[in-house]
């Protein structure tokens, strides 16, 4: 019998099988985890995110006994690659733990170098030596000298809080600090000695009052930095009333209480129905006071327009008959 080729159009209007589709275009990475000199770290947790739009975790391994992790399931593309320790540092010389750090020792809240990853190609040799963690400690007082116990220390406490309180000689050590700069901050007693009626203030090293403006510590690598001292005063407060020319106390009027020590933030109240404010838990210094309703505004006792006499806060003091006329 004769053998007739059939055309391929025709083969599919037969309702020939179609060709399997094209495999996903993947690749890989590769690459050991050591803490610095070189000694291979088991157990650290080998993070792959993607480098855009978004850091977007892909997917996570465990490095081996020598150290080694490897991904061979990723589509081609650029990544991110973190190496975070947790508890798994076995192997190592560190008896602290080591600093949670990616790909060419970036932190993660830097701009990171993107791993780019080929179909069918594996990119080697993206590994990372580990810092061991370090320390601080110090000293908390009181203004007039007198240890505090039970002040709270906070690492970085506007990114990630590591907390520990002093203890009753007023001295505190904070392990397991990642060996970068830092900023460390105090707050007062929770309970316990001492305490103002308003409480403690809050201080940020060297002595800042807010979270703006704070001197950075440089924790080094297996070392405890000494001597981060503090010394905490009690708070004070202040209070006031809004009326219009006639005496009658004015409610919801915005107050803007603004402090003049440099990194200060303004802070706002609105004035109840009986016209009158508080503002509490103040870091002793000097601040002014304005009230503002509408198109109407004033300052306490301002000389010009748009001028404010300032206000001194004392220690554990309330500082009452800040009384504002608007008209």
């Amino acid at each position: 019998m004769a053998i007739v080729a059939v055309p391929l159009l025709a083969a599919a209007a037969l309702g020939a099988v179609p060709a399997a589709a094209a495999p996903t275009a993947v690749g890989g990475i590769t690459g050991q985890v050591t803490e610095v000199g070189g000694t291979p770290l088991v157990g650290v947790t080998v993070d792959v995110y993607t480098a855009t739009p978004l850091r977007v975790l892909v997917t996570t391994t465990l490095s081996a006994a020598n150290g080694t992790y490897g991904f061979n399931s990723l589509a081609a593309g650029n990544y991110y690659v973190c190496f975070d320790p947790g508890t798994g540092n076995d192997g190592g010389h560190s008896t602290d733990g080591y600093t949670f750090q990616c790909w060419l020792n970036k932190s993660f809240a830097q701009a990171l170098d993107a791993v780019p990853v080929v179909a069918g190609q594996t990119t080697r040799r993206i590994g990372v030596a580990l810092h061991a963690n370090g320390g601080i400690s110090g000293l908390v007082t009181d203004t007039n000298g007198a240890p505090l116990a039970g002040a709270v220390i906070s690492i970085n406490p506007t990114v990630s809080v590591q907390q520990t309180t002093t203890k009753a000689d007023g001295t505190y050590q904070i392990m397991g600090v990642a060996s970068q700069q830092t900023m460390v901050c105090v707050s007062g007693p929770i309970s316990g000695v001492g305490g103002g009626p308003y409480g403690w203030s809050q201080k940020c090293w060297r002595n800042d009052p807010t979270y703006n403006n704070p001197v950075l510590i440089l924790v080094k690598p297996g070392q405890v930095t000494p001597n981060i001292n503090f010394r905490l005063g009690r708070s004070g407060a202040l209070s006031g009333s809004v009326t219009n020319a006639s005496g009658v106390p004015l409610a919801g009027v915005d107050i803007t209480l603004h402090p003049l020590a440099i990194g200060g933030l303004d802070n706002t109240w609105t004035t109840q129905a009986s016209g009158t404010f508080e503002f509490i838990d103040l870091w002793p210094g000097f601040y002014t006071v304005c009230a503002t309703s509408g198109s109407k505004s004033a300052c306490w006792k301002a000389t010009v327009p748009g001028s404010a006499t300032p206000i001194v806060v004392p220690e554990t003091v309330l500082v009452r008959g800040i009384n504002i006329t608007l008209t």
